[in-house]
């Protein structure tokens, strides 16, 4: 027997996480109506699993979040949102939440959400001791678009990650979701090229009956039915790298805000939400992604810095410019060097974001600095407080060094490698 709880102030909302959540055999739904009373439910009950909603009084639902992953790290939370709520959702899948369901969508995916992260808990342990020894491990697979072979890929995935990474149970199933979310892109909408405009399914959803249909109508179809998805994995001490590559001929993966707050970006968004860098080649027909071990070296308001700032690479900060580095952001408030040490490079509050800013007047994905044929862009990623070269502000704009970024009121002055550029624009 699963001893669910469902967390809602909304005695209709909750009845609705109940009635939905019970059609999963075996599984008994406790309630609560806020995150206060939620916490005194986990141990009475022996709790194994969390539906939440994230606004509640007393204790909300991003409160009870970092509560159970501070208390109970092995307990899964799944966030339900109301709509407008796509921001704090990202931000508390960033927290440490598993999954999300929007409440348009409640009936369709709860049940589906639910039984992908309990799948994901009950893995088997057979070979994490022997792992525990691994340095590294390679992993190649080429798969027919048969999406019930997926769940096995994520297993072994995640065996492997038990032993060799520091990931918990809850780190460990997000890792799956990303490579499951990643499988499912290349089958339906690479392989066998299925509209955006009709949804696939997530975790144990059934798919609607129009994708059924299109799905079969498709494998019985040589052009299509011939089509493999490729995954390439590494772990090793230092890290997770993914790359998920269909035989199509690619798909707009656009990875903007705007587009991940769509329900049909929701597997996307998951995706960025839980890696560390996440990217799609020129066709559209490969993804690539990667979890670095190493916490995020953030630097909060100690009073050192006006314009907190990480960085993914955090030994690169503050070192002489080697070969990898394309130039760099020096603070016009603190003085401080931040190194462009790739030629997408995205700048914003979110720890997917390859320099990481805590000012609350940041955006989540803020502006991406992009080289294009030897020269340097800056981009707004349809920020709220904007970007600005030179003190003008610009939603997309040509950077020379010595001009002067406007991140909301933050300022950097960008020095390039002109040789590393010119060397890349030769490539």
């Amino acid at each position: 027997m699963t001893n669910i709880l469902v967390v809602d102030d909304s005695d209709v909302d909750c009845l609705l996480f109940k009635t939905f959540a019970e059609r999963i055999p075996g599984c008994t739904v406790i309630q609560a109506e806020n995150g206060e009373q939620a916490l005194e439910q986990i141990d009475k009950w022996g709790i194994e699993l969390i539906v939440t909603d994230l606004i509640m009084p007393k204790m909300d639902g991003l409160e009870l979040l970092k509560a159970v992953r501070k208390q109970y790290p092995t307990i899964p939370v799944i966030l339900a949102t109301g709509k407008g709520s796509d921001e704090i959702a990202a931000e508390a899948l960033e927290l440490g939440a598993v999954g999300y369901v929007p409440k348009s969508r409640l009936e369709k995916l709860l049940v589906p959400t639910i039984q992908s992260a309990l799948s994901n808990l009950k893995l088997d342990q057979g070979c994490a001791g022997l792992m525990a020894s691994a340095e590294m491990v390679r992993l190649r697979f080429s798969l027919k678009n048969v999406s019930t072979e997926f769940p096995k890929l994520v297993n072994c995935c995640s065996m492997m990650l038990e032993g060799i990474s520091p990931l918990d149970s809850i780190g460990r199933m997000r890792v799956g979701v990303a490579i499951e979310q990643a499988l499912h892109n290349a089958m339906y909408r690479g392989n066998l090229e299925i509209a955006s405009e009709i949804a696939i399914p997530f975790g144990d959803e059934s798919p609607l009956r129009e994708l059924t249909d299109r799905v079969a109508s498709r494998l019985a179809d040589p052009v299509y039915n011939q089509r493999k998805i490729t995954v390439d994995i590494s772990i090793d001490r230092k890290g997770f790298c993914c790359c998920v590559k269909d035989d199509g001929p690619g798909f707009d993966a656009d990875l903007s805000p705007r587009s991940l707050s769509a329900d049909n970006g929701r597997g996307l968004m998951l995706i960025i939400t839980f890696m560390d860098d996440v990217k799609v080649n020129e066709s559209g027909n490969e993804i690539t992604f990667r979890l670095n071990w190493k916490p995020l070296k953030k630097m909060g308001a100690d009073g050192t810095l006006d314009d907190s700032v990480s960085h993914q690479s955090s030994e690169q900060v503050d070192k002489p410019s080697s070969p990898t580095n394309f130039g760099q952001l020096i603070s016009k408030q603190s003085g401080r060097t931040i190194h462009i040490d790739r030629n997408e490079f995205v700048v914003g509050r979110s720890n997917t974001c390859h320099m990481v800013l805590t000012n609350k007047n940041v955006s989540k994905h803020h502006c991406m600095l992009i080289l294009s044929k030897g020269e340097w862009y800056v981009k707004d990623l349809y920020s709220e407080n904007g970007v600005t070269v030179n003190g003008k502000k610009v939603m997309r704009a040509r950077l020379l060094t010595g001009d002067v970024l406007g991140v909301a009121h933050l300022q950097y002055e960008i020095r390039y490698d002109s040789d590393m550029i010119l060397s890349m624009s030769r490539d």
